[in-house]
């Protein structure tokens, strides 16, 4: 969701390799053509990315932090990846579950909208009052970000009134202690890895949706998978 509302569900074809490189490449009629590259310790800390249709032959270097790659984006592209995800998703519910804001929590077998039969985890939780922090001048939201191991997008939801990029000397950010409301992963019993995640934020109301199709580990990636002059890419 962005400011409320629900976007056009995204389709994605996605190669990932550790410790970082990542291409994507968008599926679905209102995005198709898009291609995404970035990898660690090239280019800069920059991502190549063009869109599709007629302007297929635009490429550009952006910041994958920056205004035009985080428009109506909860993540950046270098947030990307299972483990970095489910590593957030468990720090807030330990948080959670540990002042006994945890409401409820259950497994089961069941199968995801589309998909083989998985392990079904859910849990509730209610919103705590979070912590308070104390600007410094100059400082952004994603420094907040890393130092309270918190999420972006949920900073600038709370924070509506401050700039994200320069904060001000004293300002307050409020600093949220759940994820949201409601957390349900269907898990993988033969890779031990979630292949759907529904997030309801602290209304109730859904906040993020998440379905890995077609999963493939260990297919050995190489580095032409990641070559911007791979001859399948239009960059």
């Amino acid at each position: 969701s962005w400011e409320g509302k629900l976007l056009p569900e995204e389709a994605v074809d996605v190669k990932f390799r550790k410790p970082f490189a990542l291409y994507m490449r968008w599926t679905d009629d209102g995005n198709k053509g898009r291609e995404v590259l970035i990898e660690e310790g090239k280019n800069h800390g920059r991502m190549k990315a063009h869109e599709g249709g007629w302007l297929s032959f635009v490429t550009v270097n952006l910041d994958p932090r920056g205004g035009t790659a985080m428009k109506k984006q909860h993540h950046p592209v270098t947030h990307m990846g299972l483990g970095r995800l489910i590593d957030k998703i468990a720090n807030f519910a330990r948080l959670a579950f540990a002042d006994r804001r945890g409401q409820k929590h259950q497994v089961s077998i069941e199968a995801p909208p589309e998909g083989k039969s998985c392990w079904k985890v859910e849990f509730e939780v209610k919103p705590g009052a979070g912590q308070v922090h104390l600007a410094k001048a100059g400082e952004t939201l994603w420094q907040v970000e890393e130092k309270y191991q918190s999420d972006w997008y949920l900073l600038v939801t709370h924070n509506p009134k401050v700039n994200p990029d320069g904060l001000e000397e004293g300002q307050k950010i409020k600093v949220p202690d759940s994820y949201g409301s409601r957390t349900v992963l269907w898990v993988d019993p033969q890779f031990l890895l979630p292949v759907q995640i529904h997030l309801d934020d602290d209304a109730g109301k859904p906040y993020e949706r998440f379905a890995y199709r077609k999963l493939k580990l260990n297919v050995g990636l190489t580095d032409k998978d990641f070559d911007p002059e791979n001859s399948s890419y239009g960059f």
